[in-house]
């Protein structure tokens, strides 16, 4: 899983205004003025969903008692859901053999071809489990941890923000399998070529 969802939820005026500061991070060429407050852990993947690259964003690591506060404070001010672009997805008990997804909030981009499945399984009412492969597919990651089958060679691939050297998404991978290569190289390039100078990447490996 990416390493979204260790942050801080603002719980001050003065922590308000300091991630008020950062709103207007980009400008789109469709002239799109994009206000995200979102804290350094998330904006990434939210400029990759509002450019059609991920079918959605998962808000993990939240702790459930500043919920309220994160959906107010944090998702419902940066006005990103006003873009009626992105639709906004509580997580039924739906989990893997590994992370449990219930009560995560989703960003679900609308314009892409996975929305309406992944509403519909996010809804759940029954408890669901997926595989990694699925949750890989639905989070735009080009390998799946259920396909790292050598775990000492395993590597976290993460992309970075050039401009402030943040990292913006993460996902393993098992970087001597030739296959693995290959899906990593295509999937940075499509970022990359997407992009454009919106958002500039650059891409590391480290050891897990």
């Amino acid at each position: 899983m990416a390493r979204i969802g260790s942050s801080v939820v603002a719980s001050t005026a003065t922590e308000r205004d300091t991630i008020n500061g950062r709103r207007g991070l980009g400008s789109f060429s469709h002239g799109w003025y994009i206000y995200i407050c979102f804290y350094h852990a998330f904006y990434g993947e939210v400029y990759f969903a509002l450019c059609n690259l991920k079918p959605c964003v998962m808000l993990t690591g939240i702790p459930h008692h500043l919920q309220p506060s994160f959906l107010q404070n944090v998702i419902r001010a940066s006005n990103v859901l006003d873009l009626n672009m992105l639709s906004l997805v509580q997580a039924g008990p739906v989990s893997t053999l590994s992370f449990d997804f219930s009560g995560t909030f989703v960003l679900v981009t609308l314009g892409h071809p996975f929305a309406s499945e992944l509403v519909v399984a996010l809804s759940t009412p029954t408890s669901m489990q997926v595989s990694e492969t699925t949750v890989a597919r639905w989070l735009d990651y080009p390998v799946a941890l259920d396909t790292c089958v050598d775990t000492s060679a395993m590597v976290e691939i993460g992309y970075f923000d050039i401009t402030t050297d943040q990292l913006v998404t993460s996902y393993c991978a098992t970087f001597h399998d030739p296959n693995h290569r290959r899906q990593i190289l295509d999937h940075f390039q499509r970022y990359t070529q997407t992009l454009g100078s919106i958002l500039q990447l650059r891409r590391d490996a480290t050891s897990v």
